[in-house]
Order: C-alpha cells, then sequence, then structure tokens
C-alpha cells in the first residue's frame, strides 16, 4: 500500500510519539525507583522499602509505576566501620525479619540493577509489538482491496466528521492507555510474571491505536478498509477478554470508567461506520449511445455510482443543468452550466472514491495542467473537495460519435491535429496511452482536441502503476504484453493514432475479433490488411498506416515529426 507523503508523515509522528513515551516512562519508573531507595536505605540500610500499598484512586500511569515499584531489591551489606564515635547512639538490629522479607525467594534477592534492563526491555519491547501491529492491519487492508472498492460512504459531511473525529479519540486513548501496559509489559518480561497477559493486552492497545488512526483517516478522505472495519471491535472484545481473567497484573490501567468506555466506543463506531456504507451497483449507461471502446482496467470490478444521472450532489452549489454526456473506464462527464457566470463546461468526477482513484485523478491532474495547446482540451479548475472533479471546457461530440469512414482529406486534417497535439505532450516529456476515438473530441469549427489524460505518464516514469489499464481495440503490442515488446513509450501513442487513422480511412478496425481473447492475439501476432485492401483507392495512405501499426516498436515511426512529416508529403501528393 502506497501512502501519500502526508499520510507516511502522520505515521512517523504517531510513530516517534508513542515511542518516545514508552521509553520516557520506563525511563522514569528506573530513576524513581533508584532515588526513592536511596533515600529510604540511609535510614534503614538493611531493608528495602515495601511500597506494596498504593494510593487508591491515582492516576493510571501513576498507579503502574507505583507497582512496578513492588519488586524487593537487596542491597549490599553496609560497609564495616573502623572507627566509631564513642558519642554515637547505636540501636541493634530487630530480633527477626520482617514478614514480607522471610518469604522472598533466593530468586528475588538474585535481581541486580534492573532499570536500565526496563529501559533497554521498552525498546525491544514497543518496537516488536508496533512492529506485528502494522503488519497485521497491513495484512488486513490488503485483503480487503478488493471488497472495499465496492463500498462507499454514504452520509453528510457532518457525520462524517464526527465518526473520523470518534476514531481519532478512540485512537489517542488506545495510545495513553498502550504507554503503561507496555512498560508493565517490559517489567513482566524481567521478571518471569504474567508474560502472556500483558503482553497481550499490549498488542492489543497498540493495534487499536493504528486501526482507529487508519479508520479516521479513511472516514475523513471517503475512503474503504472493510475488513479493518468490520474487525475492530474483536481485539476490544479480546482485551476486554484479558483484563477480566488476569486482574492483578492489570490493576493498574483497570479504570472503572475509561476501559469499559473504550471497549464499548470500539465496538460501536464501526457500526455506525458499517451503516453510513453503501455499496453502488447501478450501471450507467453509455450517453448518447457511444460506441467507443471502454478504458479496460485489469483486476477490476464494477465501480459504485450515484443515484439520478450520476453527478454529485456535493457540486450543486457550483454548477447547475449537468447533463451526463460521457463515460469513460474510471469517471463520469458533464455539461453543466457554472452558477459563477453562466458558461457552459465540462466536469468530470470519478465513478468511485478509493485510494487508487485518488492516486490516479491527482496524477492525472498533475499531467494535465501542465500541458497548452490547441489541440488539447483546456482544464479551467480541479480539486479533490468536498469531492474529486475537473472543470475544463466543453468542447462538443467525439470522434467515437462520427459515421465511418470519413474523407480521406477530413481523416488526415483530423490526424495530423491529433499528432501536433500530442507533439505537444512528448516533447514535455508526457505520453498519453489511450488515444481512441472516445478520447478525441471536435470542437464546433472542426479542431480535434484531445482529452482523458488518465492513463498518461512522464516517458523518464519507469514505474509502473498498480494497475493496467488500456482500450483493448485500440492498445499496442506492448501494452498486452510488456515481456516481449517492452514498455510504453512516445511510439505507443503513434501505434495507437495508426489505429484510429485506419478506422477513419476504412470505417473498420485493424484487429477485429470476436472477443477479447482473439482481439489480443490479433494485435500480438496477426498482419493487418492494408487501407487500400478495403477501399482501393486508398494506396497512397498504406505505407503510413502499416509503419504506425508495426509490432515492434522500433519499426515504427520513432517520432511524431516523423509522422507529421510523412502527412505533409502524402497530402501534397494527393490533395
Amino acid at each position: 500500500m502506497k501512502m501519500h507523503k502526508r499520510g507516511a508523515a502522520v505515521w512517523i509522528l504517531v510513530l516517534l510519539t508513542l515511542f518516545c513515551s514508552v521509553c520516557g516512562s520506563a525511563a522514569g519508573d528506573g530513576s524513581a525507583g533508584a532515588s526513592n531507595e536511596t533515600v529510604q536505605s540511609d535510614q534503614y540500610p538493611h531493608f528495602r522499602p515495601d511500597t506494596s500499598l498504593r494510593e487508591d484512586g491515582s492516576s493510571v500511569i501513576r498507579s503502574v509505576l507505583q507497582s512496578l515499584t513492588q519488586r524487593s531489591l537487596y542491597l549490599p551489606d553496609p560497609p564495616v566501620l573502623d572507627t566509631i564515635d564513642a558519642n554515637a547512639t547505636i540501636t541493634p538490629f530487630p530480633d527477626r525479619m520482617p514478614e514480607r522479607m522471610e518469604n522472598e525467594t533466593e530468586r528475588d534477592r538474585s535481581f541486580g540493577p534492573i532499570p536500565a534492563l526496563e529501559i533497554t526491555g521498552a525498546y525491544v519491547i514497543f518496537l516488536l509489538t508496533f512492529g506485528l501491529s502494522a503488519l497485521l492491519l497491513i495484512l488486513l487492508s490488503r485483503a480487503g482491496r478488493r471488497i472495499s472498492a465496492g463500498y462507499v460512504l454514504d452520509c453528510p459531511r457532518s457525520v462524517s466528521i464526527a465518526l473520523a473525529g470518534g476514531y481519532l479519540i478512540l485512537g489517542l486513548t488506545a495510545g495513553f492507555l498502550s504507554i503503561p501496559v507496555l512498560s508493565l509489559f517490559s517489567a513482566s518480561v524481567l521478571m518471569g510474571n504474567q508474560i502472556w497477559a500483558t503482553g497481550a493486552a499490549a498488542f492489543l492497545l497498540v493495534y487499536l491505536l493504528l486501526a482507529s488512526l487508519l479508520l479516521s483517516y479513511a472516514v475523513f478522505n471517503r475512503k474503504s478498509f472493510v475488513l479493518v472495519q468490520a474487525a475492530h471491535p474483536i481485539p476490544a472484545i479480546a482485551l476486554l477478554v484479558t483484563l477480566w481473567i488476569v486482574t492483578e497484573p492489570l490493576s493498574g490501567v483497570n479504570s472503572p470508567v475509561l476501559l469499559p468506555g473504550f471497549m464499548i466506543a470500539s465496538a460501536l463506531l464501526p457500526g455506525i461506520h458499517g451503516y453510513c456504507m453503501r455499496k453502488g451497483t447501478a450501471p450507467v449507461p453509455n450517453a448518447g449511445g457511444s460506441s467507443s471502446a471502454p478504458t479496460m482496467v485489469s483486476g477490476g470490478i464494477s465501480a459504485p455510482v450515484r443515484t439520478g444521472n450520476g453527478f454529485p450532489p456535493e457540486l450543486d452549489d457550483r454548477y447547475m443543468d449537468a447533463e451526463l454526456v460521457g463515460r469513460g473506464g474510471m469517471a463520469l462527464v458533464f455539461r453543466a452550466q457554472r452558477r459563477e457566470d453562466g458558461a457552459t463546461v465540462a466536469v468530470k468526477v470519478p465513478t468511485r472514491y478509493d485510494e487508487m482513484t485518488g492516486h490516479c485523478f491527482m496524477k492525472e491532474m498533475q499531467i494535465w495542467k501542465g500541458l497548452s495547446h490547441k489541440n488539447i482540451v483546456e482544464v479551467y479548475a480541479y480539486n479533490i473537495l468536498p469531492v474529486p472533479y475537473v472543470e475544463m471546457e466543453y468542447v462538443g461530440p467525439s470522434l467515437a460519435d462520427m459515421n465511418k469512414p470519413i474523407p480521406p482529406d477530413e481523416a488526415v486534417r483530423i490526424i495530423r491535429g491529433v499528432a501536433e497535439g500530442l507533439a505537444c505532450a512528448h516533447a514535455a516529456g508526457l505520453i498519453h496511452r489511450d488515444i481512441k476515438p472516445g478520447n478525441i473530441l471536435i470542437a464546433p469549427d472542426g479542431t480535434p482536441r484531445i482529452t482523458d489524460w488518465g492513463l498518461g505518464k512522464e516517458v523518464a516514469d519507469r514505474k509502473e502503476t498498480r494497475f493496467i489499464a488500456f482500450s483493448l481495440d485500440y492498445a499496442a503490442p506492448e501494452q498486452i504484453s510488456p515481456g516481449t515488446y517492452g514498455r510504453g513509450d512516445a511510439r505507443t501513442d503513434i501505434f495507437q493514432l495508426g489505429v484510429v487513422f485506419y478506422e477513419l480511412l476504412t470505417g473498420r478496425l485493424p484487429f477485429a475479433g470476436e472477443g477479447v481473447g482473439e482481439v489480443s492475439v490479433g494485435i500480438l501476432t496477426a498482419e493487418p490488411v492494408p487501407p487500400s485492401g478495403i477501399i482501393d483507392t486508398l494506396g497512397a495512405f498504406d505505407g503510413i498506416v502499416l509503419r504506425c501499426l508495426e509490432k515492434k516498436p522500433d519499426r515504427r515511426y520513432q517520432s511524431i515529426q516523423d509522422l507529421l512529416f510523412d502527412l505533409d508529403d502524402v497530402e501534397d501528393r494527393s490533395f
């Protein structure tokens, strides 16, 4: 699970805070105990003070720290005095030792100075407990990723903020309780008393701390971690059983109000959270009967969508008269009027809200906002609050709405405009990777404009995304079989543009088939029929189109500029 930088900073802060607290608790116990013993041993050199009677009603941390001083430690025998003051009054030793000292075993007397061991033990116990808790949380998050993607938080913003605040308070409470328990666990390991009980309590509290903070973050950002949420009451119940069975070693944290309230909230909040979750299954039809191939996301599931036409009610104060005009693999596009000035704009919103969608949305905006060209749709505004959305210029219908084939001179004009827009992107180090008729809009003056940079990436970026996305009918061989043909680059856009060019000229796809398997095999192995084999007057375009559609990237045009040069040449000879 890849974290956002701010999310990683929060986790580091939690780690350091809890770590310092545990270390401070252990260090403070050792120093306090040593100081107390030193003072008392001056008066009674043969006896360590008995601090087993603690003040009732003291705070949780103080009571636990006091409980740690209940180990009997013998100080070395007093030094032999060479001289005795004649005026000094010598008090004889008592005839018998106190009952508590008589009952102590040899093991109790064998303990040396242990404050330093407590501090070291606290380090190890903290790191081990935190690591195991974080590992379990990561496993639950990953195991429930597919399930979580099918759910969305459906409640007013005020309710989600209150729920996130409740989880945050729950996490802070778990952190407060974990400090004395971790200290007690460290001491239990050294003394051999109730190790498993205190260890279980420490693990459960640290897990509840991390899980509560994760759920608070998820609710506030309207993300879903279904398994983590559903499992949240289980460690709280296990902690209750632990405290009920083993009361003595955990008496220091057995507050009559704090612990019961903490456990009730741990079970109650996930129930409220689950009540606010909704699984959306209603499909959204393609607007206007578009026949454009949808973007495929491998491993994806049906995305939950909103009721009605799907426009988010959170954006009603910005836009009016929203009408669904397009649907992609991960987003809906609406034509709407901006309330501020009445301008007609296009508003794009994701079909679902989760970590993957948010990451892809922000990535797309970072790519798109840096592109300014007459053949690229202009972005006016975007944000992730109150919901992720992007406002852009409304252009018009796409190539997918055109009847095909179209006249060759019109096809060349459109392909030239798209190629010039891609040249601008490639010069900026960006590639599109999803060129298809549905992503090429036609302005009222006939200018083609490229939209939907959701699959775009930097050419220098060698990292693959966590999902594989493409429009199969227009996919390049390297998108289907990267192990054979290598990673995608600018030549991937050239292949896809060649498929669009072929379709505009002939009215057919170069690699048609009945299903995914047949189309994929065709793209990887079949040689396309030349355009002139379908319409005999298209012989002048065979060379350009077939070179764009070469299987191996190094046999295609190596740059958009090379393609534009050949387009100029064929245009001069044919028209």
